[in-house]
């Protein structure tokens, strides 16, 4: 088995992402929704989790498609995936409470998870819900835990020996730099709540962009 991690600003460039997989002869057979993804390989383990999502020799002959769903009860989860199975679509193994189904079928004209533009504006509109609610309560906590406005104003207060910058010479240097990984490691914690924040709006623009590109389509 092989593992990756990568995140994506956008559903459909993780789709991309996931069929260039295939192409290359990796199937998706388990992943956490939350960016960590767990391949099969050509060992005799790999080729039994293939055929339990029902996937033939020809691994370049299917697709991977994302929904974007959240169920009150297992029974209810497993209810949806029995449905879709009828159209040939089977579910992958994911985190429920990450918000994201992967489901893998045929590729062809006539066999697609989101038939319609309406249907995948929905799936985009719970997919930028999902950012909404889950990731800015995220990004809050780690406001309150991690972020140091005093740190970004003075980054001197990340090197905590004292009376550090009144030293002279080799005293200075060999004190500056025995502290400085500690200091980088202050300052990055302190700026990871920043870089959440700047990551997570980027992703809600391109949510909404796709939004309004598909309703464009619908009102052509």
């Amino acid at each position: 088995m092989k593992r990756k991690f990568r995140l994506f600003a956008t559903i459909e460039r993780e789709e991309a992402w996931l069929e260039k997989q295939l192409i290359e002869g990796h199937v998706l057979i388990k992943t956490d929704g939350y960016g960590t993804y767990t391949f099969s390989d050509d060992t005799p383990m790999g080729k039994i989790k293939r055929r339990d999502l029902g996937v033939g020799p020809n691994i370049q002959d299917y697709i991977i498609r994302i929904d974007c769903q959240t169920f009150k009860s297992n029974s209810e989860y497993e209810e949806y995936c029995s449905f879709l199975k009828e159209f040939g679509w089977t579910g992958i193994k994911s985190n429920k409470k990450s918000g994201k189904l992967y489901f893998i079928g045929k590729n062809s004209d006539t066999n697609e998870l989101f038939s319609d533009v309406e249907s995948r504006i929905q799936r985009d509109i719970r997919s930028r819900n999902e950012l909404l609610t889950m990731n800015t309560s995220m990004l809050v906590l780690y406001f309150i835990l991690f972020f140091d406005l005093r740190l970004i104003l003075h980054p001197s207060r990340a090197f905590l020996t004292p009376h550090l910058f009144e030293m002279q010479g080799s005293l200075f240097v060999k004190a500056f730099l025995f502290e400085l990984p500690f200091a980088i490691l202050r300052l990055g914690v302190t700026f990871v709540p920043i870089i959440l924040a700047i990551f997570l709006f980027y992703r809600l623009y391109l949510s909404q962009k796709a939004i309004n590109q598909y309703k464009k389509q619908v009102s052509l």
